[in-house]
């Protein structure tokens, strides 16, 4: 379910009960429009208060009653709620109840069924203004797709990648690496852990150590569930950021979740503007919680099978960069395996091809920071208001 829908839900479950007592139309509007605005209120107060968590469910209370997106599994919500600009007034809500009596929410008969997304128009002459708003042209949809790659092609290759970072822990992987005399490849968000300008001294570190720098969004959305011109955005957003902390650009991009390799609109919207798309075939799994002795049996497995591989960890987690890094770096080395750039272990040795754009970096000003609204795309598409405490 999206952010949008889930709100939506949210606000509407906090007043539909009142159909059953008889109140009147409009004072059901007002309260639904009331708490829509206050779900929206409530859940960007909670990202703007723990920018540490972005990448977990955050967690918000409307009155007495407390919600998590993205919703925990037992989290018993199954009504959705229209696209927000069609959710304007009861009449909407009361449209598409008398039409969808088939769901059950607590002993609530009815559904409010979703809307169709039309598939977007690719854009082309893409820019950025100062409010962070896009600029484009509408073009056909005839670009082809990006290369995809989920795993090296040269024998006994190892493709090291380390996602969502940067963050607290980087360090402490490059710590190792530069310990093991081997090189990674990272692939780096926006404003998703924490602010990348936060962080920007690992990736000067990382890129002056021959590590690969890579993209991987700017805020972590699914960009199966985002339009061509929010891809875009995603992308160039974080190009802009690396052109400052690094006047570089890269050429090679990993998916959010890894979703959307199948997908014509997202694979297209990238091989027009220029990427290679990386996937992986091992997971450490320390994204989904992982133990530490589990993430090491999922090493230990791949190697014993002696083919290629890419393999998946994030940075931005303690345990991952402390223990199970220089546990599996040694074990790949002693299987005989060469730990390698991904874009060398795809064949490609010549530096000048990992990047779209080489430079002098620029110097730290006002511009290098980050905000709630520069996450417009979070989760989906919703984009937090400015929010007044």
């Amino acid at each position: 379910m999206d952010l949008f829908r889930y709100l939506n839900s949210v606000a509407i479950l906090q007043t539909l009960s009142l159909l059953q007592q008889g109140i009147s139309a409009p004072v059901f509007q007002n309260l639904v429009e009331n708490n829509l605005r206050h779900s929206e209120f409530e859940f960007c107060s909670a990202i703007i208060k723990t920018p540490d968590t972005f990448s977990s469910p955050i967690d918000f209370s409307i009155g007495a009653i407390s919600y998590s997106y993205p919703p925990y599994k037992d989290t018993d919500i199954s009504l959705f709620g229209t696209e927000p600009e069609n959710f304007t007034t009861i009449s909407d809500v009361q449209s598409s109840l008398d039409e969808n009596p088939t769901i059950t929410y607590g002993n609530i008969e009815q559904e409010i069924e979703s809307i169709p997304v039309e598939e977007p128009t690719l854009i082309s002459n893409i820019g950025i203004n100062a409010d962070q708003s896009l600029v484009t042209q509408p073009i056909a949809f005839e670009t082809q797709r990006a290369p995809y790659f989920d795993t090296c092609s040269l024998e006994k290759s190892w493709g090291l990648s380390f996602d969502d970072g940067p963050f607290r822990w980087s360090h402490k992987v490059l710590d190792t690496l530069e310990e093991a005399g081997v090189k990674a490849t990272f692939f780096i968000n926006g404003n998703n852990w924490n602010c990348i300008y936060n962080y920007a001294s690992v990736l000067i570190r990382a890129y002056k150590s021959g590590h690969q720098i890579a993209l991987h969004s700017w805020s972590h959305p699914d960009m199966r569930q985002i339009t061509a011109a929010e891809i875009k955005y995603q992308v160039l957003y974080l190009e802009d950021a690396l052109r400052k902390i690094l006047r570089v650009v890269p050429r090679y991009f990993r998916l959010p979740y890894g979703r959307g390799s199948q997908s014509d609109l997202v694979l297209k919207t990238l091989g027009q503007i220029g990427y290679t798309v990386i996937g992986w075939d091992v997971d450490s799994g320390d994204a989904n919680g992982f133990s530490n002795q589990k993430q090491k049996d999922v090493f230990r497995t791949a190697v014993l099978k002696g083919k290629p591989y890419i393999s998946l960890r994030h940075d931005v987690k303690r345990t991952t960069s402390e223990i199970v890094v220089p546990y599996a770096v040694n074990l790949i080395k002693e299987a005989g395996y060469k730990i390698m750039l991904i874009a060398a272990c795809l064949g490609d040795n010549d530096p000048s091809n990992w990047y779209k754009e080489v430079g002098e970096p620029q110097k730290r000003d006002d511009s290098w920071r980050c905000g709630v609204n520069d996450v417009h795309l979070f989760y989906g598409g919703f984009k937090c208001r400015e929010i007044q405490f």
